[in-house]
């Protein structure tokens, strides 16, 4: 959920749980019921019982929510051990190394769902058509690059069982090998990686998305 829908469903919330409070009380005032709550500070009691209830259900219904959603998070990295999730890293390629405009790149994975509905999504991998991606011979099984289109898929259902309906967590760090190509142009360039599904209610309510972009820049 971005900041934007964080803010406006916590506006919607407090609104929600002030009506609800003041209408429950004007049809039952709990307070009144209780003998040592004096007559003048029944309503306003009541009223804040009954707020105490319905942020009380609107917990429970959260936390079925964020049982129920599928979490990605998904980061760039410039080294196998280093992982930034707070900044877009910066790989260099160097024409004037004996690589000679060569890179590696590591992609780390973390999904968290049930393992029937993660498999219905897909992981994209968006480059820039500059360059040629190519995945680590190891990986190339779940790890299908489409140069015409210049995007990556990591094929989710060779990462969990699709027939499980249990809440997992799968992690995987996927390598890729970056090249530029001779019509390189401009000095930095841009990969992200987004969620795909094609059930639009579910990529907008249901799945939370955690990423950085990687950039690219060339020193000659």
């Amino acid at each position: 959920m971005s900041v934007i829908n964080k803010l406006f469903y916590t506006l919607f919330k407090a609104i929600v749980v002030a009506i609800l409070s003041i209408y429950f009380t004007s049809i039952f005032d709990i307070a009144s019921k209780l003998s040592f709550v004096p007559p003048e500070r029944s309503f306003v009691t009541s009223n804040t019982i009954y707020i105490a209830i319905l942020i009380f259900i609107f917990s429970i219904f959260e936390e079925l929510y964020n049982a129920y959603c599928l979490k990605f998070e998904m980061f760039f990295s410039a080294d196998t051990d280093k992982r930034s999730e707070k900044e877009n890293p910066t790989v260099i390629l160097d024409e004037k190394t004996k690589d000679i405009g060569f890179a590696r790149i590591y992609l780390d994975i973390s999904i968290t769902g049930t393992e029937k509905s993660l498999a219905k999504n897909k992981v994209i991998l968006f480059y820039p058509e500059s360059i040629t991606l190519q995945p680590a011979v190891n990986q190339q099984g779940f790890v299908n690059v489409e140069t015409a289109k210049r995007k990556c898929e990591v094929d989710i259902l060779k990462l969990v069982n699709e027939n499980s309906k249990h809440v997992t967590t799968t992690n995987c760090k996927v390598i890729f090998s970056v090249l530029k190509k001779d019509d390189f142009s401009g000095t930095e360039k841009l990969l992200s990686v987004d969620v795909e599904t094609n059930n639009r209610f579910r990529r907008w309510f249901l799945v939370k998305k955690k990423s950085n972009q990687l950039k690219i820049k060339i020193k000659g």
